[in-house]
């Protein structure tokens, strides 16, 4: 990796049961002067439909048309998962190719007590760790809510 780069990595891809309902965590990591940065961030990525049980959180605002949207994800069952800081991101974006709806879900490493993290050079092991205990969180939280409503 170059001195100041900047890149995303998928850390995992796992296949829910029953096959063929698939997510992903992926990184986005920042390296400057050699040293990873926490401008990091750690997304979580499913597709909707194969999740019927996981809701989506209430859209609460449309800033602009077409722009960004703003949703109450405090109150959603995403929010049991342990999202580093809390979640901060959410959006949901409708395939052209399969017309499917692909949820991404993240965090940010940028809160006021992440600074011990700013001179860290194991910033994307500790992503790496955070995403693997992200993936197995969201699967124990889909086997439970399948067995709550009788899926």
């Amino acid at each position: 990796m170059e001195k100041n780069d900047f890149h995303i990595s998928q850390i995992t891809t796992r296949t829910h049961r029953p096959p063929g309902r698939k997510f992903w965590i992926t990184a986005n990591s920042m390296r400057l002067d050699g040293l990873s940065k926490w401008s990091n961030c750690l997304y979580l990525h499913f597709v909707k439909e194969d999740f019927p049980q996981i809701d989506s959180p209430k859209l609460v605002a449309q800033l602009w048309a077409g722009g960004k949207q703003c949703f109450e994800y405090s109150k959603s069952v995403l929010n049991q998962l342990d999202f580093h800081g809390g979640i901060t991101f959410y959006e949901e974006i409708k395939s052209i190719e399969t017309g499917r709806t692909i949820v991404k879900v993240g965090c940010d490493y940028q809160h006021i007590y992440d600074d011990h993290y700013m001179t860290a050079d194991h910033g994307e092991k500790i992503l790496r760790v955070d995403g693997m205990t992200l993936i197995e969180q969201f699967e124990e939280l889909g086997r439970k809510l399948e067995k709550v409503r009788g899926e």
